[in-house]
């Protein structure tokens, strides 16, 4: 975990774009542990069978094909 002062982290924010996904970021205030700022890990990628099975969940009348802009209509009612 990398330390730094309040100034540094206001005056030079590229600390925390710096950080990879899950790294944490000590600032302190005065000698004194002020917070802790963690970058979110990466989102994870959806396979084209996953936006499928979320599609025939949504729109289950579709079969084979799934028509997203059909099942957003179906959502929305109209």
């Amino acid at each position: 975990m990398k330390t730094i002062t309040v100034r540094q982290f206001f005056r030079s924010p590229a600390n925390v774009t710096a950080l990879d996904p899950g790294q944490s970021l000590l600032v302190t205030d005065q000698g004194q542990p002020s917070f802790i700022v963690t970058k979110a890990p990466n989102r994870p990628r959806k396979t084209i069978e996953d936006l499928e099975r979320e599609a025939r969940y949504v729109s289950p009348k579709s079969v084979p094909k799934v028509n997203f802009t059909e099942a957003l209509r179906e959502l929305k009612g109209r």
